[in-house]
Parts: C-alpha cells; sequence; structure tokens
C-alpha cells in the first residue's frame, strides 16, 4: 500500500487494512484489478474473510490502474491519495527520482511474490549463466539490487532498505513459495472476481 505524500497527511497515513474502508478514502484509492496483494491477504485470512474485506473495498468505488508502474505513476499524478498493489521497489525508485510517494510501513500482512534465478535448457553458455546467478547471489549482486533496482532479499537481517522498514514496524511477510502458490491463485481469482474486474 502506498500513497500521495501531497495529498495524505502524516496523521492520516493507513496503518492497517481496515483504515481503508473508513469514509474518507471513498473514491480516492487506486487499485492494481489482477488481485495479487489480496491473494496473500487470503493466505493468511481465509477465503471468507478476504471476500468480505475485498467486498468492502469495492464500495469505496476504487479506480482500477492495470500495471503496479503505472498505479504509482497515477498515484504521484494525483490521479488518488492511496494506491493498493504494486511493488515497494517502484516506491523507492520513484522516492529517489523525487516524487511524492512513500508506502504504508505499518501496513500488515503484505505479500511477497518468489522470484527465481534458473538457467535455461539449451542455454548457449550455460556455465557462464550458472556464474552470474551466483554472483547476483552474493552480497555484492544482492548490494547491486539495493542500490541500482531497488530490490533486494525479504529475509531477516536482510540489508534491503524495504526490508530494514519492515523489520522495524514488525511487517508480517506472507511470502509465495512451493507450498502455496496454487492457493493465492485460487484467492487471486477470488479477489479478482469480487472486485468485478475480471469474469
Amino acid at each position: 500500500m502506498a500513497y500521495s505524500t501531497k495529498l495524505v497527511k502524516p496523521e492520516d497515513v493507513p496503518n492497517t487494512w481496515e483504515d481503508l474502508l473508513a469514509p474518507k478514502w471513498k473514491g480516492k484509492i487506486l487499485v492494481e484489478p489482477r488481485a495479487n496483494a489480496f491473494a496473500y491477504l487470503g493466505l493468511k485470512w481465509g477465503k471468507e474473510k478476504v471476500v468480505d474485506y475485498v467486498a468492502k473495498l469495492r464500495a469505496q468505488n476504487p479506480t482500477f490502474v492495470k500495471g503496479g508502474t503505472t498505479l504509482f505513476q497515477q498515484l504521484v499524478a494525483g490521479a488518488g491519495s492511496v494506491a493498493v498493489g504494486g511493488y515497494v521497489h517502484r516506491v523507492i525508485q520513484l522516492q529517489k527520482e523525487g516524487a511524492s510517494i512513500d508506502w504504508a510501513k505499518k501496513v500488515t500482512p503484505i505479500g511477497a511474490m518468489a522470484q527465481d534465478i534458473f538457467v535455461m535448457k539449451g542455454a548457449r553458455h550455460p556455465n557462464a549463466a550458472k556464474l552470474f546467478a551466483g554472483w547476483l547471489a552474493s552480497d555484492k549482486g544482492q548490494n547491486l539490487k539495493n542500490t541500482r533496482l531497488f530490490r533486494g532479499a525479504l529475509n531477516p537481517g536482510s540489508s534491503y532498505i524495504a526490508m530494514r522498514e519492515f523489520e522495524k514496524y514488525k511487517v508480517e511477510i506472507i511470502k509465495e513459495d512451493l507450498d502455496n502458490y496454487k492457493n493465492a491463485a485460487e484467492f487471486n481469482q477470488v479477489a479478482a472476481r469480487t472486485l468485478g474486474v475480471f469474469k
């Protein structure tokens, strides 16, 4: 969840998911309609609670903006006050570029999509690819991701700026993994249907 620092006063920054259901946010929320954020909430809350929450959020008359980058660009442009469904590294990138945006650091839980590095079958230089993948996972590689791509590992003690903030505010991170990705996909579909954007 991110917000416009021009349109939202510090004392009004949402601290919980339920805060977005307050009347003051009606018509001021931007939502990425593919509903990934709600898929992870479903893993924590269960189907009944996530459907109820998404239905109430839908009643807030959100504006749907497809794509995490576009979502935050629209937030910066003033199309809404709060945005749900993008990636924190985009918020950090926009901040570095001088945009009036921040993320609601106390909102918990949040989801984290799995990202893998692998060598394609039939790669022309598989050993070079393995070396690159290993380097990218090293401290130097992770530091480059942190400083240039504004991405990093969401593991305890990570040097990634977002992870340090999540630890500071005791944000629970629901990580996508091999055990839960199918359930997350089901909750994703349920949430998207509840939003009324996709059939």
